[in-house]
């Protein structure tokens, strides 16, 4: 998995300093996003802890700011829909959480749970905050695995790779289905989701309409009511990578999106920010 989710006490926010340290050690870019648990109070819990906490007012205003950065932002908070609990305190309703859906890691104060994670302990060089890069078999349920968390929230998607209409066959159109399977899944509901394929056109002898046609008769009962399936063509010396993105992280599948067996594996990264927009602008030139 090269995207990973974080439960973080909001009450470690409450100083400028460890607010500072946590919020740029996590963005969707490094493969690491903080999970907004609960999804409507973990903000207004982390600033009611500033307030608390007996920052000067300069230092008050710069935790404000960095948190309506975040909320802004959209790349590092992420909010997967979890239900909430009847736990009264944070550790214990995150811990009831994790054992329902677990999180990459729940960090939080010196506990003596065993699940946690000390904030002490936590830096970007420790076992559950490293790799952006991973590679894994070539395998429909494998692939979507690896990117998981990236199904969980977004309303539009992206997938970028030429070789679709070349030779679109099972070993190509499993691995979407499991893509729309696992977004019509989750737990916020798939409601108003478009998933767009941008392929290459063949020049003058191929007929983007026929082609959608077949595509469509081949996904048929595996495109779920919810989502908007979409396939875009482009001449194809403007596609030269294969990705998937939406709003919040773009994905590189190195050998493609098919399965298949020669190389049995392929190579996932998550790609930069700056990249992902431009590839969301329709700049499928640059290299990754």
């Amino acid at each position: 998995m090269i995207l990973k989710e974080f439960a973080i006490d909001p009450s470690l926010l409450a100083t400028w300093d460890r607010c500072r340290y946590i919020t740029d050690m996590f963005d969707a870019q490094y493969g690491r996003v903080i999970a907004k648990y609960p999804a409507q109070d973990w903000l207004s819990s982390a600033y009611t802890a500033a307030k608390s906490a007996g920052n000067s007012q300069m230092e008050l205003k710069k935790i404000e700011e960095r948190l309506s950065q975040l909320r802004k932002k959209r790349t590092a908070l992420f909010a997967r829909g979890r239900p909430a609990n009847k736990a009264t305190k944070w550790i214990e309703s995150a811990c009831i959480e994790h054992a329902r859906c677990p999180f990459n890691a729940v960090v939080c104060e010196p506990s003596g749970i065993p699940q946690t994670v000390c904030y002490d302990d936590l830096n970007p060089a420790m076992e559950p905050m490293q790799s952006v890069e991973d590679s894994v078999p070539r395998q429909s349920v494998s692939m979507a695995n690896s990117i998981e968390i990236m199904f969980a929230s977004g309303q539009h998607y992206k997938l970028i790779d030429k070789y679709f209409s070349k030779r679109v066959s099972e070993s190509f159109l499993n691995p979407i289905r499991e893509f729309l399977s696992r977004i019509d899944s989750r737990e916020k509901g798939a409601h108003d989701v478009t998933f767009e394929i941008i392929t290459a056109s063949e020049g003058n002898s191929f007929n983007d309409q026929i082609f959608e046609s077949n595509v469509r008769k081949q996904m048929e009962g595996h495109i779920p009511e919810e989502i908007k399936l979409v396939i875009t063509f482009h001449p194809e010396d403007q596609l030269h990578d294969r990705w998937i993105i939406n709003e919040w992280v773009g994905v590189r599948f190195g050998q493609g999106f098919d399965e298949g067996s020669n190389p049995e594996h392929v190579n996932i990264s998550v790609i930069t920010e700056q990249r992902r927009v431009k590839i969301w602008n329709g700049d499928y030139d640059s290299p990754s």
